[in-house]
């Protein structure tokens, strides 16, 4: 599932609420990995109830030090740019 038909799969099954965090996880490092290699995981928080389907799994992300950056865009150069900064 890419990231554009993520978000519409989220909002059909109501998983965008008040309070419950919205994430995008860089898998790849963008001046090491050609932009076509690049792995990037759309995310939102589920309680354990939640039942994955098709592409959609989940993942549980250990506790720990992460950079975070708040990101708005849709291209690569513009995500690039961004993690210049």
């Amino acid at each position: 599932m890419t990231c554009s038909t993520f978000a519409p799969w989220a909002a059909q099954r109501g998983l965008f609420q008040p309070g419950r965090k919205v994430l995008g996880l860089g898998q790849d490092r963008p001046t090491l990995t050609a932009p076509d290699q690049c792995r990037y995981d759309s995310c939102v928080e589920v309680d354990a109830s939640f039942q994955p389907e098709g592409e959609v799994g989940v993942q549980v992300l250990p506790g720990g030090r992460y950079a975070c950056a708040r990101y708005s865009g849709s291209s690569i150069p513009e995500l690039m740019a961004a993690w210049q900064e």
